[in-house]
């Protein structure tokens, strides 16, 4: 049986992958909540998601970027 900490990660860490692989965008996601309550639940493991989930922001900006400059040329 898994617990809301797993539930959660679980569900941010989907997040993060359909950001990374392309079917999802940022404003279709709805992680802050989640966040929220890992970090009640969990500090630590709230900082850990949290960072990573910054640099899958941070990529995904990137990319899109990189997309951007492409169509320019």
């Amino acid at each position: 049986m898994s617990t809301t900490e797993e539930l959660i990660i679980k569900r941010i860490e989907g997040a993060m992958r359909g950001l990374r692989l392309g079917t999802k965008k940022l404003e279709d996601l709805n992680v802050n909540p989640l966040l929220d309550r890992l970090n009640t639940l969990n500090k630590f493991t709230y900082k850990e998601m949290d960072e990573k989930f910054e640099k899958a922001v941070n990529d995904y900006r990137n990319k899109l970027d990189k997309q951007k400059a492409k169509k320019v040329w």
